[in-house]
């Protein structure tokens, strides 16, 4: 074996040994088993970016770059550099050196980067004026079979029939584990790795899911009684495995499934809390832990509970962690604290793993308060607001939202009060938050309820007698100082100058309207309209309207008014829209790459 080999070998032993450095490093790069088939394509200019840096990286590898190169100038095209370093190995391998990939320069890059034992390279010899026999590199063109070519030239017919035995599978196992499966089949997940037993597997071997050998996948590592590759993204359920020859998809083995599990998830629960959400309970109280699950198979280890105390608590003089009975997936159970738990934290976990590779888990925490220790009422809490303000002033026509919400409270009330009746109703009466403990309301405001002042409150207490207060005030103005607002855009602006089957899209808005008038009026007729008509915003207060420009619009001006009226007070929007003629009109384009 030469230097250069031993180097390699060296180099492919040490890309699965982890270092630890007090310092962040970089991760070295995963060398792979390069594919003949894929070198034959290289040296044929069917350039692939990454498998042409795989090549650059094993030749610099074998320290065939002089002088040597960074990882990162490897780009994955061939250059002059790369030719040079081809030509090198070539030499050092008793090849022809042409400095680009043929079938024997594939051959060998092949075996070597897969680390299989081959034979020291043949080299035919030939006479010399001296009498001594001299070395002559193979030539890739003397012996390449009948339909090979050299480097620079077409290479292997991929139609060609593969001859030899189908593979064969025997055993499929997978990283996720899960119970047992009858027949040949594994429990898997997508990112697991699945393991194929049996005989026959080479360096063109696939393993073709559900019969689609578009989306074939090439192995991680393979041998020829072992193939391993990593689970693609499929859906839940049983889906058939096969391996095959990916050159002509020919050699087909037996059957084998792989089933898609779905993701274990479980949730323990103390008093309605999980996770590190302390739950308090006091000595001689009980707790109700629940433990809720999906996606399990299989048997429920409920000896895979355990506890752990976390503070300086006594937990009746027993060990600080243990076993735990956790209730099984799917149920609840209720325990009573003892007294000689006072003062206790307990972090209380729960894992599901019936095969000990994939697990699922999780944890609660319990504090049992100490004996002298009773929990501090902070009292019940009201909140109210209109419009996310706890007092505001509108318009008759305007839309009011408002909002309630208490903590802590057994009893609500809610009352309103107005300077002065309104509306046919007392000034003074219950409203709609009484006896609830949140909600929320949408009015709008009615002409006769303008130039009123009103008051709402929204009063809350607990069964200790604790009490807490919320106020809104709502102040409406009469109808003579109502000040409605307008607004109206076209593509989110007043002024716009569009091409022939553009898309304008309109949006109108108004406060404290009563009525609403909107018209549209052109330079000149168009499309068989009138210069001058009523327009889609006519009597309502907001909208949307998305058009698409026609041709026989072209080179019109339109102005589009939007009018909003409420007693002697008035707002105005309008916007104004541009058609170029069809000789003027403008394309446009957008390409994107993740949005910009």
């Amino acid at each position: 074996m030469t230097l250069q080999r031993f180097a390699a070998a060296l180099l492919i032993g040490l890309a699965a040994v982890v270092t630890f450095s007090p310092f962040p490093v970089a991760a070295a790069e995963t060398r792979k088993c390069l594919s003949k088939v894929s070198l034959i394509d290289i040296g044929r200019g069917k350039w692939i970016t990454s498998e042409v840096r795989d090549v650059q990286l094993f030749l610099k590898d074998l320290g065939h770059y002089v002088p040597d190169i960074k990882e990162s100038d490897l780009t994955g095209r061939i250059g002059t550099r790369t030719k040079a370093a081809i030509s090198s190995f070539q030499k050092s391998e008793g090849l022809e050196a042409t400095g680009s990939i043929g079938p024997l320069t594939a051959e060998r890059i092949h075996q070597i980067s897969c680390g299989m034992q081959v034979a020291a390279p043949v080299v035919a010899t030939k006479a010399s004026t001296s009498g001594v026999k001299s070395p002559t590199p193979r030539s890739e063109r003397a012996a390449a079979p009948q339909n090979d070519r050299d480097d620079t030239g077409p290479g292997i017919d991929d139609t060609t029939p593969v001859r030899g035995s189908a593979p064969t599978i025997t055993s499929i196992s997978s990283s996720a584990g899960g119970a047992p499966i009858t027949g040949i089949a594994a429990w898997a997940v997508t990112g697991s790795t699945i393991e194929v037993r049996g005989t026959n597997f080479n360096a063109n071997t696939r393993a073709v899911i559900d019969g689609d050998w578009g989306a074939a996948i090439a192995p991680d590592r393979f041998t020829a009684q072992s193939f391993t590759f990593e689970v693609p993204s499929l859906s839940l359920g049983r889906h058939t495995l096969r391996l095959g020859d990916m050159r002509n998809r020919s050699s087909v083995s037996n059957e084998a499934h792989i089933v898609i599990a779905p993701p274990r998830r479980v949730t323990l629960y103390a008093g309605g809390n999980t996770g590190d959400d302390v739950y308090e309970v006091s000595a001689g109280q009980s707790v109700t832990y629940e433990l809720r699950a999906a996606g399990l198979e299989g048997p429920d280890p409920r000896a895979s509970g355990a506890y752990t105390v976390t503070n300086n608590g006594t937990n009746c003089n027993g060990p600080r962690s243990g076993v735990w009975n956790a209730p099984s997936a799917g149920t609840s159970r209720t325990d009573t604290v003892a007294t000689c738990q006072a003062g206790t934290t307990y972090r209380l976990t729960y894992t599901y793993s019936p095969d000990g590779v994939r697990t699922a888990s999780t944890h609660a925490t319990v504090k049992v308060l100490a004996a002298t220790t009773t929990p501090v009422s902070t009292g019940p809490t009201a909140q109210f607001t209109a419009n996310g303000a706890q007092s505001i002033t509108v318009s008759p026509g305007d839309t009011i939202r408002y909002r309630w919400s208490s903590t802590g409270a057994t009893r609500f009330v809610s009352s309103y009060s107005s300077d002065q009746a309104a509306c046919g109703a007392a000034s003074t009466a219950k409203w709609w938050a009484d006896g609830t403990a949140s909600g929320e309301r949408t009015d709008t405001v009615s002409d006769c309820q303008a130039g009123r002042l009103y008051t709402l409150t929204y009063d809350v207490s607990n069964t200790s007698g604790q009490t807490a207060r919320s106020t809104v005030t709502v102040r409406v103005l009469s109808l003579t100082n109502s000040v409605p607002t307008a607004t109206l855009t076209a593509n989110g602006a007043t002024d716009i100058t569009v091409n022939v089957g553009d898309t304008v899209r309109y949006a109108w808005t108004s406060t404290g309207g009563r009525s609403y008038v909107s018209n549209v009026i052109a330079d000149q007729p168009s499309c068989g309209s009138p210069a001058n008509t009523t327009w889609w915003a006519n009597g309502t207060a907001s909208g949307e309207r998305t058009d698409t420009v026609a041709e026989c619009q072209a080179g019109r001006t339109y102005t589009i008014s939007y009018d909003v009226i409420t007693g002697v007070q008035s707002a105005h929007a309008q916007v104004t829209v541009r058609v170029r003629s069809v000789s003027q009109s403008l394309p446009s384009a957008a390409f994107t790459a993740n949005g910009a």
